[in-house]
């Protein structure tokens, strides 16, 4: 890993070249340009604080250094700083900020070109969210989260979580802070035996908890799915589902879901679609009412004839 420990100029547009006697590098140029190779195969990742030729100038402080060969994984992590110098008559006057972090946003992707890529990332930003007759509402959103794929012809993969938590503070002191939290994980692959027949599976869990409102619950979904073409030029399709639905909390809902769709091209004129569906639900919550249950079966058919 190289580290370029010299400044940079605002603007500049050429190169910086190796010197054993300043770690690796000389002083920068009048005219360096950041992403151009930098001694060989180093290369600069930002624009760093401004060199004394510049007055008055507000610059992004930013460290910069690349692996020398490309490496499995790669990103960008920094904190991005505003810093102010300036130089007027012999005077001197700086200013930065310093403090809290209040917001950033990091990135990071490792294995591109492998066939199991993935994405962390890490963000937090503010705002001012205006309401009718009230008082603004201050909002922080922290947002974390991990994306990673095996990418597969045969047997395409994902899996997903992320985590939102978001602060909520009224501008009228005579109201209460609120929090919402929010996590979710996602897995979804599929198997491709041929490309007229694949088989598919979907879970994902869910995690809300809301203040002052009182809400707090958990929620574990799950889909197993069946897709086949068949018949003559492979024109008539059969679609299966099943589903089955669990959430625990401040509303309890349990659901099994059973779905058939069948589809069929008996010419270039006549087609018809063919429903079935089994549908078994109980919900309820905390709040002593009897849980509602529910037990229902529907078919339908559609022929459709062009004139």
């Amino acid at each position: 890993m190289n580290t370029c420990p010299q400044v940079h100029s605002v603007g500049c547009y050429g190169t910086c070249q190796p010197d054993a006697t300043k770690n690796g590098h000389t002083r920068h140029s009048a005219n360096c340009r950041h992403f151009v190779p930098v001694g060989g195969d180093c290369r600069h990742t930002g624009v760093l604080f401004g060199a004394g030729a510049i007055s008055g100038a507000e610059v992004l402080l930013r460290r910069c250094a690349e692996a020398r060969r490309p490496p499995s994984h790669q990103g960008l992590f920094g904190l991005l700083q505003h810093d102010y110098w300036e130089d007027v008559s012999g005077r001197e006057r700086t200013s930065g900020d310093d403090g809290t972090v209040l917001e950033f946003d990091l990135n990071a992707g490792f294995f591109k070109k492998k066939k199991y890529p993935g994405t962390i990332f890490a963000r937090r930003y503010q705002n001012i969210e205006p309401r009718p007759f009230r008082a603004g509402l201050e909002t922080t959103t922290s947002n974390f989260g991990l994306v990673w794929q095996y990418v597969s012809e045969k047997t395409p993969t994902s899996f997903q979580i992320t985590h939102t938590d978001v602060k909520l503070h009224p501008l009228d002191p005579q109201e209460d802070d609120g929090r919402q939290k929010n996590t979710t994980a996602r897995f979804e692959t599929s198997y491709k035996f041929n490309d007229h027949n694949v088989v598919s599976l979907l879970y994902e869990h869910q995690a809300v908890e809301e203040q002052p409102f009182e809400l707090d619950y958990d929620s574990d979904e799950i889909t197993l799915t069946h897709s086949l073409n068949f018949g003559g030029n492979h024109r008539h399709q059969l679609e299966s589902e099943l589903n089955y639905f669990d959430q625990r909390g401040t509303f309890n809902v349990e659901r099994l879901r059973w779905r058939e769709i069948l589809r069929f091209n008996h010419s270039d004129q006549l087609r018809s679609w063919h429903y079935f569906e089994f549908l078994d639900r109980v919900q309820g919550s905390f709040s002593g009412v009897e849980p509602s249950k529910e037990r229902s079966y529907s078919i339908s058919s559609t022929v459709e004839h062009l004139l």
